[in-house]
C-alpha cells in the first residue's frame, strides 16, 4: 500500500507496553462504538450552512495522509460477539471521495475487522465508483440532502436533488448486478426551519428507492448570524410537541413504506446527561490527527471569524496513540461530566445535548 500523502508526518516510535497499558488497550477496544475520521476538508459543493462555505478562503483545505490514518486504529477491532465491531466513518467537513487514498483507508480498516461507512454529496458517483464501494466492502453509504424539492439545490449549492437520486439508483443497480446487499444506502438529511413542510412528504418521496434509513438532523452549528433563523429551536413545550407529533407521524408512515425515518428535535427545556453525538463512546479525528469529542466541538457555540477557534482538542496522533489520548485525565473528566449530568459549559447550549 502506498503510504505517502499530503501532510505526512514522522511515525511515533513504538515502545514496550506495561501491564497497565495492555489492560487499557484491551478495555479500549470495546469502549469505542464509532470513530469519525475527517479524511478531507475540501469540497466540490457550497452548502449555505457549512462553515467551509461561510469562511471561504479562511477555511483550511487538507487531506488526511495514510500515515495518519494508519495511526488511528488499534490493529484489530473488538471481537465482542454481542456487539458489532467499531464503526469507522470516513467523513467530516468535506467530500471524502476527493481524498485519493479513500479506498486505501477502507481496505486498511476492513482488514482490521472494522465496519466502514461514509457520507457523500453524490457529485462523483457513477457506476465505476459504486462498484468499487461494493467490492471494497463499505458497510453504509449515506447521501446528504437538505430538501426533497428545488429547495435542496438552493441550500446545497453545487449539488442537485435529481443527481443524488440517480446516484442512489446507480448504487442500487450495481448491488443487484453483483448480488450484494451492502453498502446499505442512507440519507443524511439537514432539516432547516424553512423546510419543515417537507416532514410529511418524506415517507412517500423516499419510499421504494432502496434507501434503508433517513437520519434527519437540525442545524447544530450556526456558521453565520444570518443562518440563525434556520435553526429549529422550539420556544416552548407546545411548539416542541407540534413539531414532534409531525415527526412521529412521518416516522410511522416511513415504517409502512419500508425504511427507517429518524428525527432529532431539540427539546426547549433544560438538557443534560446524554449527547446525540454519543461522546461517551465515540470521537472524531481531524485531517491533521487532532482528537475531538465530536464535529461540533471544533467550534464555539456562536458564529466566529476563524476556523478551529478555541477547539476542544484532547490530543494529537503525531505524538501519542489514540489509546493514550482516550485515557488522558482531562478526556476522562470530560466524559465523566456527561455521566454525572453536568457537561462542560460550552456543551450546555448544544442542540445535541439531551437527544
Amino acid at each position: 500500500m502506498d503510504t505517502t500523502a499530503p501532510n505526512s508526518r514522522t511515525s511515533v516510535p513504538r515502545k514496550r507496553r506495561t501491564l497497565v497499558e495492555r489492560w487499557k488497550d484491551w478495555l479500549f477496544r470495546p469502549t469505542l462504538e464509532w470513530v469519525q475520521v475527517e479524511v478531507n476538508t475540501d469540497c466540490d459543493a457550497q452548502c449555505v450552512y457549512c462553515p467551509r462555505t461561510v469562511l471561504g478562503e479562511a477555511w483550511p483545505k487538507r487531506q488526511m495522509s495514510m500515515e495518519t490514518f494508519v495511526s488511528i486504529l488499534p490493529r484489530k477491532a473488538r471481537s465482542d460477539t454481542e456487539r458489532p465491531p467499531t464503526l469507522v466513518h470516513l467523513q467530516g467537513w468535506g467530500e471524502p471521495f476527493l481524498n485519493p487514498y479513500f479506498f486505501d483507508m477502507v481496505d486498511h480498516a476492513k482488514r482490521g475487522g472494522y465496519r466502514v461507512s461514509t457520507t457523500t454529496n453524490g457529485n462523483l458517483m457513477d457506476q465505476a465508483l459504486a462498484q468499487r464501494l461494493v467490492e471494497a466492502g463499505v458497510d453504509t453509504l449515506a447521501f446528504s440532502l437538505a430538501g426533497i424539492d428545488a429547495r435542496n439545490d438552493k441550500i446545497r449549492r453545487g449539488t442537485r436533488l435529481d443527481q443524488v437520486m440517480e446516484a442512489i439508483a446507480t448504487v442500487d443497480r450495481v448491488k443487484r448486478r453483483l448480488g450484494a446487499n451492502r453498502p446499505a444506502v442512507n440519507i443524511a438529511y439537514m432539516l432547516l426551519k424553512s423546510g419543515l413542510d417537507a416532514i410529511e412528504r418524506m415517507p412517500c418521496f423516499f419510499g421504494g428507492t432502496g434507501i434503508e434509513a433517513v437520519v434527519v438532523s437540525t442545524l447544530g452549528h450556526v456558521a453565520s448570524p444570518g443562518l440563525a433563523r434556520e435553526a429549529i429551536l422550539p420556544a416552548g413545550d407546545e411548539e416542541y410537541r407540534a413539531i414532534k407529533d409531525r415527526c412521529d407521524g412521518a416516522t410511522e408512515e416511513a415504517a409502512r413504506q419500508g425504511f427507517i425515518l429518524h428525527f432529532q428535535v431539540p427539546h426547549p427545556g433544560p438538557r443534560a446527561g446524554s449527547c446525540g453525538e454519543n461522546v461517551l463512546r465515540s470521537l472524531v479525528v481531524s485531517t491533521e490527527g487532532m482528537i475531538t469529542p465530536c464535529v461540533l466541538s471544533r467550534f464555539p457555540p456562536e458564529p466566529h471569524d476563524a476556523p478551529y477557534d478555541d477547539p476542544l482538542v484532547f490530543g494529537d496522533l503525531a505524538t501519542e496513540s489514540l489509546r493514550e489520548i482516550w485515557w488522558r485525565r482531562s478526556y476522562l473528566g470530560f466524559r465523566r461530566s456527561f455521566s454525572e449530568g453536568a457537561p462542560p459549559e460550552r456543551c450546555r447550549s448544544c442542540v445535541k445535548l439531551g437527544l
